[in-house]
């Protein structure tokens, strides 16, 4: 029998690449530390991996960890300031309703390959921190997203069979 349900984010529960891509592309013109481009199309291909091989990926022409970690921690601070004054529903059609509606027969997690506070930006965005039971992220464990959604289920006690 279920009783615990786990979702990923992106490109499950929304579409934010194209707001994001806008930060990022902030970032690296700010900086002028990366050569590339970010448009939504790239961070889709990316998105679901962990932050630090989305940062090899996207700014590959850098060779210096240091200023490809400072350049990253930047896109994640704008991305959160233009998810935060986004008023554009870039969640999927009733995913809100679906979840809310799980809550009320399971419990609802949330792991994602996110940096730290991306999902709770996620929970209130869609209205749905009340239906969230809990979550853990890449930006909590720096782990893989197997390996974070293990340290969940134990955490919270999930049996891989519920």
């Amino acid at each position: 029998m279920i009783s615990n349900v786990i979702f990923d984010i992106d490109g499950t529960l929304w579409d934010s690449t194209g707001v994001v891509a806008v930060g990022w592309e902030r970032a690296v013109k700010e900086t002028g530390y990366s050569k590339a481009e970010i448009t939504a199309d790239i961070l889709k291909k990316e998105f679901g991996l962990p932050m630090n091989i989305i940062a090899d990926h996207v700014f590959y022409d850098l060779g210096d960890e240091g200023k490809k970690a400072e350049l990253l921690a930047l896109c994640c601070k704008y991305e959160h300031e233009e998810l935060e004054k986004n008023t554009r529903d870039i969640s999927y059609e009733g995913i809100s309703e679906v979840i809310h509606e799980l809550s009320g027969k399971y419990r609802v997690f949330i792991v994602s390959n996110c940096q730290k506070g991306y999902i709770e930006l996620v929970m209130d965005k869609l209205g749905i921190t009340d239906d969230i039971s809990g979550h853990l992220c890449y930006g909590d464990t720096g782990l893989t997203k197997g390996e974070t959604m293990q340290e969940l289920m134990g955490a919270e006690g999930i049996d891989p069979g519920t």
